[in-house]
């Protein structure tokens, strides 16, 4: 079950993933969609204005705003659940648009990618891309789904290896964009923080 195997149970309940994941999934429930009830949906009506990791880092040069990289890979369940319900989520989309410059980049990606006079490619030794293998590598394991916050200046704040839900994501956006992982935890951030989203 994707629940425990992609350890999105050490993240979310799992009647709030079960939700998630059947409006992501509704042909997984063909033969009984009457499973689909109203409280499956979530208002996707917003719209993330994507950028390649190329222009992130070019704009943050011209006007300073922090970056938030998404490596995906497209076999990912949760990867999916997150595209279709995370960032089609008006409040996150407006956290995203407003206070990052934000990047959706596969981990298998083909491209050359060229930051400053670093060169990344995906290296023909194994699948994935050197951005990945830089930031979604924990314990010699690709961890997918991998966040990463940069700050103004192109320095890693952190990175999150493992699956966030919309109530989670958009906490933690909040957390980095106002600064408070200089003077606070995180835990006691998320305690405090009233988030638009419910589970």
């Amino acid at each position: 079950m994707y629940y425990f195997a992609e350890k999105i149970n050490r993240s979310t309940p799992f009647d709030y993933y079960e939700k998630m994941f059947w409006f992501t999934f509704p042909q997984a429930y063909t033969e009984d969609l009457s499973k689909l009830n109203p409280t499956q949906s979530f208002d996707t009506t917003g719209v993330v204005n994507w950028l390649t990791i190329e222009e992130a880092f070019a704009k943050q040069l011209e006007l300073p705003k922090k970056i938030f990289i998404d490596i995906y890979a497209n076999g990912v369940v949760s990867n999916t659940i997150m595209n279709r319900t995370n960032y089609r989520s008006p409040a996150i989309a407006k956290k995203l648009n407003e206070n990052y410059y934000p990047v959706r980049f596969d981990a298998m990606s083909k491209d050359t990618v060229l930051l400053g006079n670093s060169k990344f490619i995906n290296n023909p030794q194994h699948p994935f891309h050197d951005i990945a293998v830089q930031f979604a590598i924990l314990n010699n394991k690709m961890m997918l789904p991998t966040v990463v916050f940069i700050d103004e200046k192109g320095q890693a704040i952190t990175r999150l290896q493992e699956y966030l839900n919309p109530v989670s994501m958009e906490s933690f956006l909040q957390f980095v964009a106002d600064d408070k992982y200089k003077t606070m935890q995180w835990q006691a951030f998320n305690t405090s923080y009233k988030a638009e989203l419910k589970y």
